[in-house]
């Protein structure tokens, strides 16, 4: 890969990449020697609660298919950010994370793009639906009061 000055590679010349995806792990998979993390979301790491079945979405999304992935941007670790279909189905894989309520928007990624309505909506609807990360209570915030 050529690298920038802040050593970062640069995006591929066609920013379209196709082929069999090997998934990483919730949020990344490779593709040929190309390492994607899915746009727009953000998944649990393998190793927290709800990591696991992300991976396992992921999986079961792209086994067996080949996918068509556009490269948007680079995250500050160099990865590429990419939108990715499936070949067959055409299904966008970090949407499809998000209506299971494995991964959440990322709202600052997505902000002012083609995605940021259907995504948004797609991770409230699991959040209404109370499904994957969405299933766990969240505690209220403690209530602070200023000592007197």
């Amino acid at each position: 890969h050529e690298r920038l000055a802040s050593g970062k590679p640069r995006l591929p010349p066609s920013h379209e990449v196709e082929g069999q995806p090997t998934v990483l792990d919730g949020e990344s998979l490779r593709v040929g020697n190309l390492k994607l993390r899915l746009f727009g979301i953000v998944a649990p790491q393998l190793s927290a609660s709800f990591g696991p079945q992300a991976r396992a979405a992921l999986d079961a999304l792209v086994e067996g298919q080949d996918i068509r992935c556009h490269i948007r941007d680079r995250d500050e670790d160099g990865r590429y950010l990419a939108s990715c279909q499936t070949a067959g189905s055409g299904d966008d894989g970090a949407l499809e994370l998000l209506r299971r309520g494995v991964a959440v928007a990322a709202r600052g990624s997505l902000q002012g793009t083609d995605l940021d309505a259907g995504y948004l909506q797609a991770e409230q609807s699991a959040a209404a639906r109370g499904l994957g990360l969405w299933s766990v209570p969240v505690p209220a915030a403690a209530v602070v009061t200023p000592a007197r």
